[in-house]
C-alpha cells in the first residue's frame, strides 16, 4: 500500500493543504508547532477515524485536540494505491460525536462501503496494531507483541485460519479445567460431596423405617384403650345425669328450710303481734310529722357568730345609720365622684410631649417666624433651585457631538492647516487630472503584431469563401463540395491561430507608461500629505474629497461653538449673582431654627417644627384647664357626702369605703329581723311536737315496738312487715315446686358413683394426647422416607457424574498439554523468522547496539550478557529506538509478504547522536527501494 496525496480542508492547525507524497523517503524537516505531527494524525483518522468524546472524559483525546477554532469544516481526503487499485478516502468530522461523522470510499473512482473501517480492511490490521507497527515516533515502544500481530504471524507462516489464536484455546481450556479440579469449589469435589450427603440421608431414611412399624403397634394399641375408656364414659353421663337432678330437688329443700328459719326468727321478735295497716300507716304520718317539727325545732337558732356580728356593727352604729333614702342619695353622689376622679385620671400631658415643647421651646425662643417670613422663604426656595436647574443646564450647553468637534480642535494650529489642506488638495486635483490625459501603458516601435493581424484577416476571408463555395458544391459535385468544405475549415484554424500568436506578441511588447508612474507617484504622496494634516482631526477615511469636505464642516462648526460659548458665559454671570442673593437670604432664617441639608428640607423641616410646635402648646394650655376644672367640681361633690355622713359619725371618704357601708347597713338590718323572728318561732315548736309524740306512745305501748325508746324505728316496723308477709307467700310456692320437680323426674333411689369414675375424662384425654403425639411422628417419618427411593437412584447417577468428571478433567490435561506442545512448535517457527529479520537489519546498522540480542515468544526484547539473560530496560534511550526499528521493519516484513504498506515515522531518533543518525539514515535510503516512508523531524541534524 502507497500514499499518493492527502488534502486537509480543516484539522488541528492545518488549513487548505496539500500533500503529494512519492514512493521512497518523504522526508518533512520544520521547525516546532508546523504540523508535522498534525499531518501523521490526519493520515491514521482518515484510516482509522477517531473515537467520540464523552461528558466524563478525562484524557484530551484527538477529537478535541484536533478540531478547529474556528468551526469551520472538520476533514479531508487521503488518496493511495493497495493492489492495483486506486483509493480515495474522504471524511468529514463532527465536533464530538463518530457517528456523525460522514465517510466516502471510492476505489477507481467507484463507490465502496465496508463493515470495518477501511485501514482495517486494507491493512488487516486493527487501529492498536497499526500504531504498533506503521506509526513510529520518538516515545519508547513496548517492543511485544498483541493478539492481532499474532493471529496475523499465524495466518501467514503456517497458513491457518484467520481469528485462531492459542493463547485464548489454551486460556479456555485452563479455565474448564479449573471448573474441576480447583480448591474449594469444583465440580468433582462437588459431586463427592453430594455423594456423601445422599449416602448419610439414606442411612437415616433406613433407619427411621425401621422403627416405624413399632409405632403402628403403639397407636393400635393406644386407639383400643380409648375405646373401652369412652364405653365406660358414656354409662357414668347416664348416672351423673341423675345425680345431677337429686342435688337440685335437695337444693330445692335446703332453700325452703332456710326460709323457715327466717320465719320463725322474725315471728320471735314481735311476741304481741304486728299493728294493723291501718296503725302502720298513722305511725307512718305522725313519725314523719315529728321528724319535720323537731327539724324545724333544731333550725331555730341564733348562733353565737350573728350574735358577735351584730353586736360588733350596733357599736359602729351607736349615732345611727343612713335612711334607704339617704343610701340611695350617698349611692349617686359616690357614683358622681369616681366619674369625677376617673376623668382626671384622663387629663394628662404625655413626658414624651413634654420634652417635645420643651425642645421646641428652645428652638423658637427668639420668637417664631410670621406665615409671611414663611412664605417669602418658601418662594425664595423655589426661586433657588429652578436657578441651579438653569447652572446646570448650561453646563452641558454643548451636545457631546458639538464636544467631539470642540476637542478635536483644542490647541491645534487649525488655521495653518485649513490653509495647507485647501493647497494640497489644489495641488492634487491637478495632479489627477494629468493622470487621465495620461496614457497608462506605451506599445514599442516595429511591432510585428500588427502584420500577423493582417494575414489572419486574410486567411479568414480566403476560408469563409471555401466553405461558402463547398457547401454550395455538395448538392451538385458532392466530393469536390466535402474537400472544398474540408479545405476552408481547415484555413480557418490557421486564421484563428495566426491572430493568437498575434495577440500574444502584442501583449509581450506593452510597457507601461514611465510619465504616468510619476504622476501616479506623486498623486499618492500629496494623498499622504492631506492624511498627516487631517488624521490628528480624527478624520481618516479611502476617499481624500470626503475628508476635506468633513474637516471644512467640522472647522465651520467648531467657529459656531465658540461664539454659542462666549454668548453663554455673559448671562452665567447675571445667573450667579442671583444665586448667591437667594442663598444669603434662605440661610439668615433657617440658621435661626433648624440644622439642615438642603434648602428645600430646612423649610420643610421648620415648617413641620411650626407647626408641631402650635400644637403642642394649644394641648398643654388645654390640659391646665382641664384639670383645674375637675378638682373644683370633685370638691364640691365630696362637701355634699360629708353633709350625710357626719349625723351618723361616718367617714366613707377614707379607708371606710362606701361599699362597705353598705354591706354592714345591710348585715344590720337582716341580722336584727333573724333575732326576732328566732324568739318568736321558739314558742310556737315546743307545744306541737308534744302532741305528735302522745298519739305515737299510744301504737308503741300497745305492741310493745320501742320506738320511742329508740329500739325500733318506723322503717324497720314497715319493713319486717312486708318480709313476713312475702316469705308466707314464698314458703307455700316452692314446696309445692320442689315436690312437683321430684315427681316429673321420677327420683326414688339416689344413685352412687365410685371416685375412679371421676377421673375417666382425665385418662381419655392423656390417652388422646399421647395417640396424637404418635400420629405425628408416623406422619413425619413417612415424610422423611417418601424420598427414599429416589434418592437412591440420585446416589447412582451421582456416582456416574464423578467418574464422567473425572474422565472430562484428563481429555482437558491431556488436549491443554498436546496444545502447549504444538503452540512451542509453533512460537518456534514465527519467532524465529522475526528473530532473522530483526538480527539482518541490525547487522546493516554496524556495531551500533553492542550488545548481543535474543528474543523471546512474544516478541520481548532481552540482552544476553555472559549466558544470563536481561531485561531490555537496561539498554539506553538510543539503543531502545534502534532495537524498535529493527523490530519494526522485521514484523512487517514477515506480516506484509506481497505489498510493503507505507511507514510513518514521527521524530523517532530524538536519542541517536550523530554516527547513529548517519548508520540510521543509510538504512533508511537502501530500503526505500522497497517501502514507502513518511518521515518528519524538526530539527536538520536528524534530515534523512
Amino acid at each position: 500500500m502507497k500514499l499518493l496525496s492527502a488534502d486537509i480542508k480543516n484539522f488541528g492547525m492545518l488549513s487548505g493543504k496539500h500533500y503529494d507524497f512519492n514512493a521512497g523517503i518523504n522526508s518533512f524537516v520544520e521547525e516546532n508547532g508546523s504540523g508535522k505531527s498534525t499531518l501523521a494524525a490526519f493520515i491514521k483518522a482518515m484510516l482509522y477515524g477517531m473515537d467520540s468524546l464523552r461528558d466524563n472524559d478525562k484524557d484530551f483525546k484527538e477529537r478535541k485536540h484536533y478540531a478547529p477554532f474556528n468551526g469551520q469544516a472538520f476533514g479531508g481526503a487521503l488518496l493511495l494505491s493497495h493492489g492495483g487499485h486506486e483509493y480515495r478516502i474522504v471524511r468529514d468530522f463532527d465536533i464530538k460525536s463518530a457517528t456523525k461523522d460522514r465517510l466516502g470510499i471510492l476505489i477507481d473512482n467507484e463507490p465502496k462501503t465496508f463493515e470495518r473501517e477501511i485501514g482495517e480492511e486494507l491493512l488487516g490490521l486493527d487501529k492498536e496494531t497499526f500504531e504498533r507497527l506503521l506509526f513510529i515516533t520518538s516515545d519508547e515502544i513496548q517492543m511485544v507483541s498483541n493478539g492481532n500481530i499474532k493471529k496475523n504471524l499465524n495466518s501467514i507462516i503456517d497458513n491457518t485460519a484467520e481469528g485462531i489464536d492459542f493463547d485464548v484455546i489454551i486460556d479456555r481450556l485452563s479455565f474448564a479445567e479449573k471448573l474441576y479440579d480447583k480448591r474449594g469449589d469444583n465440580r468433582i469435589l462437588n459431586a463427592k460431596n453430594k455423594k456423601k450427603d445422599l449416602e448419610e440421608q439414606i442411612r437415616n431414611q433406613e433407619t427411621i423405617s425401621e422403627h416405624l412399624n413399632e409405632k403402628y403397634e403403639r397407636r393400635n394399641k393406644l386407639s383400643g384403650e380409648l375405646t373401652v375408656l369412652a364405653e365406660r364414659q358414656k354409662n357414668l353421663s347416664d348416672q351423673k345425669s341423675v345425680l345431677e337432678c337429686w342435688n337440685t330437688y335437695e337444693d330445692k329443700l335446703s332453700a325452703i328450710a332456710a326460709k323457715e328459719e327466717v320465719l320463725r326468727k322474725l315471728e320471735s321478735d314481735y311476741p304481741l303481734g304486728y299493728p294493723s295497716e291501718k296503725e302502720i300507716a298513722l305511725l307512718n304520718e305522725k313519725t314523719e310529722l315529728l321528724t319535720r317539727l323537731s327539724g324545724a325545732a333544731a333550725s331555730l337558732s341564733f348562733s353565737s357568730d350573728k350574735s358577735e356580728r351584730m353586736q360588733g356593727l350596733a357599736k359602729i352604729f351607736s349615732s345611727g345609720y343612713p335612711s334607704p333614702s339617704e343610701m340611695d342619695e350617698l349611692t349617686h353622689l359616690v357614683d358622681v365622684r369616681e366619674k369625677i376622679i376617673a376623668k382626671s385620671h384622663g387629663i394628662n400631658f404625655a413626658d414624651a410631649d413634654i420634652k417635645a415643647l420643651d425642645k421646641y421651646r428652645s428652638e423658637f425662643k427668639v420668637g417664631t417666624p410670621s406665615e409671611q417670613d414663611i412664605n417669602e422663604l418658601s418662594e425664595n426656595v423655589n426661586e433657588y433651585d429652578k436657578l441651579i436647574v438653569q447652572s446646570q443646564m448650561r453646563d452641558n450647553l454643548l451636545s457631546e457631538e458639538e464636544r467631539a468637534i470642540k476637542n478635536s480642535f483644542i490647541n491645534k494650529r487649525f488655521e495653518e492647516d485649513s490653509a495647507a489642506v485647501k493647497e494640497l488638495a489644489k495641488q492634487y486635483q491637478e495632479t489627477e487630472e494629468r493622470m487621465k490625459s495620461t496614457p497608462k501603458f506605451a506599445e514599442q516601435a516595429g511591432n510585428p503584431s500588427k502584420a500577423k493581424s493582417r494575414l489572419a484577416l486574410g486567411l479568414l476571408v480566403a476560408s469563409l469563401v471555401l466553405v461558402a463555395v463547398g457547401v454550395a458544391l455538395i448538392f451538385v459535385i458532392q466530393i469536390l463540395g466535402i474537400i472544398l468544405s474540408a479545405l476552408g475549415g481547415v484555413t480557418l484554424i490557421g486564421a484563428a491561430f495566426t491572430y493568437l500568436m498575434g495577440k500574444i506578441d502584442s501583449t509581450s511588447n506593452v510597457k507601461t507608461n514611465d510619465d504616468f508612474q510619476k504622476q501616479e507617484r506623486l498623486l499618492k504622496a500629496k494623498e499622504d500629505q492631506i492624511h498627516q494634516i487631517l488624521t490628528p482631526y480624527g478624520i481618516f477615511t479611502s476617499s481624500i474629497y470626503s475628508d476635506i469636505e468633513k474637516y471644512d464642516n467640522n472647522l465651520k462648526r467648531y467657529r459656531e461653538i465658540c461664539k454659542k460659548e462666549k454668548s453663554a458665559e455673559a448671562k452665567n454671570t447675571e445667573l450667579t449673582e442671583r444665586i448667591n442673593a437667594l442663598r444669603k437670604s434662605i440661610e439668615s432664617l433657617l440658621n435661626l431654627y433648624v440644622v439642615y441639608q438642603t434648602y428645600a428640607s430646612g423649610l420643610n423641616q421648620l415648617k413641620d417644627d411650626l407647626r408641631e410646635y402650635k400644637r403642642l402648646d394649644k394641648s398643654y394650655s388645654d390640659f391646665i384647664a382641664s384639670k383645674k376644672a375637675n378638682d373644683i367640681n370633685l370638691l364640691n361633690i365630696e362637701k355634699e357626702i360629708s353633709a350625710v355622713t357626719d349625723k351618723y359619725g361616718l367617714n366613707i371618704l377614707g379607708e371606710y369605703s362606701f361599699d362597705t357601708l353598705k354591706f354592714d347597713v345591710k348585715s344590720y338590718s337582716d341580722l336584727k329581723k333573724d333575732y326576732d323572728d328566732y324568739l318568736s318561732n321558739k314558742k310556737l315548736s315546743a307545744s306541737e311536737i308534744e302532741r305528735v309524740e302522745k298519739d305515737i306512745k299510744d301504737i308503741d305501748d300497745k305492741y310493745d315496738l320501742g320506738l320511742l325508746l329508740a329500739r325500733r324505728t318506723y322503717d324497720d316496723i314497715k319493713r319486717d312487715a312486708m318480709k313476713l308477709s312475702s316469705l308466707r307467700s314464698d314458703l307455700t310456692k316452692e314446696k309445692s315446686d320442689a315436690e312437683n320437680y321430684k315427681a316429673s323426674k321420677n327420683l326414688t333411689d339416689k344413685p352412687h358413683i365410685a371416685e375412679e369414675d371421676y377421673e375417666l375424662g382425665e385418662n381419655i384425654q392423656r390417652l388422646t394426647s399421647e395417640r396424637s403425639k404418635v400420629d405425628l411422628e408416623i406422619d413425619a417419618d413417612e415424610r422423611a422416607i417418601e424420598s427414599l427411593e429416589d434418592n437412591r437412584s440420585l446416589l447412582e447417577s451421582t456416582k456416574d457424574e464423578i467418574i464422567a468428571h473425572a474422565h472430562r478433567l484428563d481429555i482437558l490435561q491431556k488436549t491443554e498439554k498436546e496444545l502447549r506442545k504444538a503452540q512451542k512448535n509453533l512460537d518456534d517457527k514465527y519467532v524465529a523468522p522475526i528473530m532473522d529479520k530483526f538480527e539482518a537489519y541490525s547487522k546493516m546498522l554496524g556495531d551500533l547496539l553492542k550488545v548481543k540480542i535474543e528474543m523471546g515468544r512474544d516478541f520481548n526484547i532481552l540482552l544476553n550478557i555472559g549466558g544470563e539473560l536481561k531485561s531490555d530496560q537496561h539498554l539506553s534511550a538510543g539503543q531502545k529506538a534502534i532495537c524498535a526499528l529493527c523490530f519494526r521493519l522485521a514484523m512487517l516484513d514477515n506480516i506484509f509478504n506481497d505489498e510493503t504498506p507505507f511507514t510513518i515515522m514521527d521524530d523517532p531518533f530524538v536519542s541517536l547522536d550523530k554516527n547513529n543518525i548517519r548508520a540510521v539514515a543509510a538504512l533508511m535510503k537502501e530500503i526505500s527501494s522497497s517501502k514507502q516512508i513518511i518521515y518528519f523531524s524538526c530539527h536538520e541534524s536528524r534530515k534523512i
